[in-house]
């Protein structure tokens, strides 16, 4: 039997729930994470058809211009326009940064890509899902749901990543990753508070 984990944290990020939910969409995340550069086979507008799909998964067209994180410089921009763009959510909306349900895009290299797909995009409710698939290594369910902090001062995250190993090349990666996970938040967190300007 493959290892199967489920993690559960929080992260907490400067923003009204409301303004923070683009943060976490495949485009909101190039923003402030690096090496994260999301290729859509079917465009980023549409939801894929079963062709489409396929190429994604296991067709002879992989993805093109994605970069490795080691060949990616970081962004540097003025904290001010960082938090002004961060808490315009309807200019975000308007740039495509809403996605779709179904929307499906790559990320990595050709024979080192994992597949994702959009399955929740709700901002009513602050939360959206995605499922990723690295293909002969890990698949995972991955849950954000955002919520006023009690202490008034902007959001917490709720993050739930639930992954399964495929292959014996995959079994230790996902049990690292469980050991590892409040470490692997507390880093969104501090490049979350570095993007958006709020450290000392």
């Amino acid at each position: 039997m493959r290892p199967r984990i489920e993690c559960v944290g929080t992260v907490r990020v400067a923003l009204s729930p409301e303004a923070a939910l683009p943060l976490f969409t495949p485009e909101g995340e190039r923003d402030w994470v690096e090496g994260w550069e999301p290729t859509y086979p079917a465009g980023a507008g549409a939801a894929p058809g079963p062709r489409e799909l396929a190429n994604a998964v296991g067709g002879s067209t992989g993805p093109t211009g994605a970069r490795a994180s080691t060949e990616v410089a970081a962004r540097v921009r003025e904290p001010a326009e960082v938090a002004a763009r961060a808490r315009e959510p309807a200019e975000v909306a308007a740039r495509g940064r809403e996605p779709e349900r179904g929307l499906v895009f790559v990320v990595g290299k050709e024979g080192g890509a994992s597949v994702w797909l959009v399955t929740r995009y709700d901002p009513a409710a602050g939360g959206a899902s995605y499922v990723y698939v690295l293909p002969g290594h890990r698949a995972v369910l991955i849950d954000v749901d955002l919520a006023e902090a009690d202490d008034g001062d902007g959001s917490l995250a709720t993050v739930v990543y639930r992954m399964t190993s495929l292959a014996p090349k995959g079994d230790a990666f996902v049990r690292d990753f469980e050991e590892g996970f409040g470490n692997f938040l507390r880093g969104w967190e501090e490049d979350l508070r570095r993007y958006l300007g709020t450290l000392p």
